[in-house]
């Protein structure tokens, strides 16, 4: 600003009076056109305060915009996050009822599973205690030890094989295994 009051330089056009000269250095003209350019100076500077009030306003209202959509954004990512912890929290509890599902399945599968085992094996037993060919014979009186010993391994030959099927046709028969080689 140009004023006599602040003494200091200005980009303004008014040039800066320097009064305690003598009174007839400064005219009459020379303070009107002073004064007209204090004037200038002083609507040049309300319409630069104008201005900078708009451009404030314009940014106060784009700085609300802008916070208003950071509002936004944070309320759908916390909307988002919230639904897909619920998501999660039922996908867990999906998967640990299929689990418990899964779970129960297996035991009564494996019940099922070993009582069919256990009825083959059963109708094993019974086939195999009821096919004469498996049955041991009993020596006829007139043979002589070599007959005997050629029988006895014919009939041990032919429970094998009559084990093996059993065994092919039960899985259960690994467990019984054991005990018929006891015998």
């Amino acid at each position: 600003m140009n004023s006599p009051l602040y003494n200091s330089p200005s980009d303004f056009s008014t040039p800066k009076p320097i009064f305690g000269r003598p009174s007839e250095d400064f005219t009459s003209e020379e303070f009107i056109r002073y004064l007209q350019s204090l004037n200038e100076d002083i609507n040049y500077l309300g319409k630069e305060v104008e201005s900078l009030r708009n451009e404030n306003f314009m940014l106060k209202g784009q700085f609300e915009v802008i916070k208003k959509e950071k509002e936004k954004h944070i309320f759908s990512h916390a909307k988002e996050k919230h639904e897909l912890e619920k998501a999660l929290q039922i996908e867990q509890k999906l998967r640990k009822d299929s689990m418990r599902e899964l779970q129960q399945l297996k035991t009564k599968f494996q019940s099922y599973f070993e009582s069919q085992a256990r009825v083959k094996t059963e109708n094993s037993f019974r086939d195999m205690s009821s096919d004469k060919s498996l049955k041991i014979k009993k020596p006829k009186p007139n043979d002589g030890i070599k007959n005997k010993l050629w029988r006895l391994e014919k009939e041990h030959k032919e429970m094998k094989k009559k084990l093996k099927e059993i065994q092919s046709k039960s899985i259960s028969y690994k467990r019984t295994e054991e005990t018929w080689e006891d015998d």
